[in-house]
């Protein structure tokens, strides 16, 4: 059913990982390169096994481990630019984290919840919290700051948020 706690509390979840990954990667391109911060956040697939053994006690077989050992090595080979690490990438790493976590989290609601209500929830989430982050940090004069200023905003704006957000997430949902 639509309203169902269960549906609200998963999908609450998800958007709560997901709002973590958006907001360190936001707050890690400040201090990175986005080449950088990007070879960063791919390690989110190399952390899936990591953290369904430590948190969820799951068996991962050899072979995973040693894919995940050699994916990691390759990332940071391609992600490095001779430059040491900074805080930025300390905060794509955090993005990386919450990203597993939402793969994760997914993987176990998708069995329980019809895929458009759960990715509903999830972006409904993701954008209470987006909209209370943008008040409470950047302190807009006025709520027309926050509303795009052109047409061709607008376009980018709603391109961004249907297309490369809810669609694309709407998708992971169903293929999960």
């Amino acid at each position: 059913e639509a309203g169902s706690a269960g549906v609200w509390m998963a999908g609450g979840w998800l958007g709560l990982w997901t709002f973590a990954g958006y907001a360190m990667q936001s707050v890690g391109l400040q201090y990175t390169s986005a080449s950088r911060s990007a070879f960063i956040l791919y390690l989110n697939v190399k952390f899936v096994p990591i953290i369904a053994r430590v948190i969820y006690g799951r068996k991962i077989s050899q072979r995973t481990w040693i894919s995940a050992a050699v994916a990691l090595v390759g990332t940071a080979l391609l992600g490095s630019d001779g430059s040491p690490p900074n805080l930025g990438d300390a905060w794509s790493l955090g993005a990386a984290v919450a990203s597993a976590f939402f793969i994760l989290s997914l993987e176990a609601a998708a069995r329980e919840h019809k895929s458009a209500q759960l990715n509903a929830v999830s972006q409904l989430t993701v954008a209470l919290l987006s909209g209370a982050w943008v008040l409470l940090l950047d302190h807009p004069a006025s709520l027309w700051e926050l509303f795009p200023s052109s047409q061709s905003e607008a376009l980018i704006a709603v391109y961004l948020g249907v297309v490369t957000t809810a669609l694309t997430s709407f998708l992971q949902t169903v293929g999960q």
